[in-house]
């Protein structure tokens, strides 16, 4: 038995290391620091990209308070994402460029966490028995969300009065009532409060390409990401982002204020429903040249949309872009729900009845799923 664990042990080492245009080592992954940032008012790139090679970006940060847990999941969830989207690859690309946005304190951990996720990759195809072992070629870009932050605090924080009410990271519980006066809350965990959840409108002054895909980890593919990235091709000189609408009564039920103060309003209701942006595809390059996107992510552009739609509550960035969308609609372009179907759409998962009306208002994702979406959201207490 040891000796067959030992040989694997070998054979695993001189597999990662003979696919030489491929991960030629992962001992490669230990050495890599985070990339330069995109210099203020840059023109250019400074990342050599083939020109079909697709970039991704995920973000994982392992905070110290429950770092053993956090990690097991984060890379279980890590792990199943790049297996999905391997495994329906129905064509060798040149490289899979994989932007991990992380922390200083969060680095060493995050490439541990790679590696392993690679390794098991390898591990896996040896033991189903196939003769070759592949691995999709691959370049890994470790980016500092600290460039981020940094630039944009201030702006960061104007988000956070609106879309990130809690005080403190943790739960809070939400006191609500329904229509017919009912009383309930809800228990919402607050880690929305994280600057992670706060980049993406400020990913375009550090990534030095001009598309990503931002994916959540919790997500499977069912088909190639080709597909996705060709939506790309899609895109109006005036479209900045493509992502998916949020299949739950969450904006439904945060923009009661604004439909109550403005008669008649369907918002919040589909097609103007909020988004969910587990998958959203950036076009960094026309980010760069659009005033508008420059000012809406701004403390005034913020205060404005957040005032202007009565709105407060704590999905983070994804309220800001939803709200955005509702004021500048061409900025913003719908996927189909295929492309994030998301597993729980009622988010509160823990009531086993809605209201008949709701039901009907949003009957969820019928068709089947390109990308699912293992979302969570607020518990029931």
């Amino acid at each position: 038995m040891d000796d067959k664990l030992y040989l694997m042990t070998i054979v695993i080492v001189i597999l990662t290391h003979t696919h030489g245009d491929y991960v030629p080592a992962l001992q490669d992954i230990l050495e890599k620091e985070f990339v330069q940032t995109v210099k203020s008012g840059a023109d250019t790139v400074n990342i050599e990209t083939a020109e079909d090679s697709i970039n991704i970006l995920v973000t994982i940060v392992f905070r110290t308070e429950f770092e053993k847990e956090n990690r097991a999941k984060l890379e279980k969830e890590f792990h199943s994402l790049l297996m999905s989207i391997f495994r329906h690859t129905d064509r060798e690309l040149p490289v899979l460029n994989l932007f991990v946005v992380t922390d200083r304190s969060s680095l060493e951990t995050c490439k541990r966490s790679v590696r392993s996720v690679l390794s098991l990759m390898v591990s896996e195809q040896i033991i189903s028995g196939r003769e070759e072992v592949r691995i999709q070629k691959m370049k890994f870009n470790f980016v500092d969300m600290l460039d981020i932050v940094d630039k944009h605090n201030e702006n960061i924080s104007e988000m956070k009065k609106y879309f990130g009410h809690a005080a403190t990271e943790g739960q809070e519980a939400k006191h609500m009532v329904d229509k017919e006066g009912r009383e309930y809350e809800v228990m919402f965990y607050n880690k929305y409060n994280h600057n992670l959840f706060y980049l993406s409108p400020y990913l375009v002054d550090v990534l030095p390409v001009d598309k990503v895909i931002q994916l959540d980890l919790d997500l499977i593919f069912r088909v190639p990401i080709q597909e996705l990235w060709d939506i790309f091709d899609k895109f109006s000189n005036s479209t900045l982002v493509a992502t998916a609408p949020d299949l739950s009564p969450h904006y439904y039920h945060e923009t009661a204020a604004y439909r109550t103060a403005t008669p008649g309003s369907r918002l919040g209701l589909p097609p103007h429903q909020g988004l969910n942006v587990g998958v959203a595809l950036l076009h960094l390059g026309q980010m760069r040249g659009d005033r508008a996107w420059q000012y809406w992510r701004g403390v005034e552009g913020v205060k404005t949309l957040a005032q202007k739609y009565r709105y407060r509550s704590n999905l983070a960035a994804q309220d800001w872009l939803s709200l955005l969308r509702w004021e500048v609609p061409d900025l913003v372009m719908l996927l189909d729900c295929t492309w994030n179907k998301q597993i729980n759409n009622l988010f509160n998962p823990n009531i086993d009845d809605i209201e008949e009306e709701e039901e009907d208002l949003f009957p969820g994702c019928k068709e089947e799923a390109k990308i699912v979406h293992n979302n969570h959201a607020a518990m029931i207490i």
